[in-house]
Parts: C-alpha cells; sequence; structure tokens
C-alpha cells in the first residue's frame, strides 16, 4: 500500500515530519513503523517509508501491469517510422504504453 500527500515536502528529519504524533507517555512516534521518534531531529528513521517523488513529474504507471499485458504479444516492427527518423514504435507498442494503467497523474 502506498500513500501520496500532495504539497507534502520531504521531511530532513523526524521532528519535521507530519506523519509523527505524540503518542501515550509523551513521546513523539512515527505515524507508519510506530518507532520512537523523539531523538531524530536531525535525521529520519534508517526504516522510514517515505520516498520522494520529484517534481514536476509525467505520468507514473504501473510499470508490472503494462509488462504482463505485453507478455507474449509479438509487435512488428513499423520501419516507416525509421526511415522517416521519427520514433520507433512497434505496432500496438505505443497504445498499449498510452492506455498503460496510471498510478499518478503527470503534473506541471
Amino acid at each position: 500500500m502506498s500513500l501520496l500527500i500532495k504539497g507534502m515536502n520531504m521531511p530532513k528529519s523526524c521532528s519535521d515530519c507530519a506523519m509523527r504524533y505524540m503518542a501515550i507517555g509523551y513521546d513523539w512516534e512515527c505515524v507508519f513503523t510506530n518507532d520512537d521518534v523523539r531523538d531524530y531531529d536531525k535525521k529520519r528513521l534508517s526504516n522510514c517509508p517515505l520516498t520522494e517523488i520529484t517534481s514536476p513529474h509525467g505520468r507514473l504507471v504501473d510499470a508490472d501491469a503494462l509488462l504482463s499485458r505485453l507478455n507474449g504479444i509479438k509487435y512488428a516492427a513499423n520501419v516507416e517510422d525509421w526511415i522517416s527518423r521519427k520514433p520507433i514504435f512497434a505496432d500496438g507498442l505505443e497504445e498499449e504504453i498510452i492506455s498503460a494503467p496510471t498510478i499518478i497523474e503527470a503534473e506541471g
């Protein structure tokens, strides 16, 4: 399972992170790992589950789902594109990429 929070920047430390909470006993804990983060004011936990997605970015697709759709399908090379020096795509392959399931919409 993944979570994307628009507008959230990657925190430099657990103390800068919006994903921490005050647990019983007044200790700061990570929402995701339940680890004690009170001493992490200069860095993040080594097992921090947050991953930065650079911005702006294009449409992000599920590559595994795309490969599964392409598995075993044979595509014929489109020689006309090669001769005209346009990008080479095999017949039907471009459409498969275009229709691949979108995970995160493009921005920017």
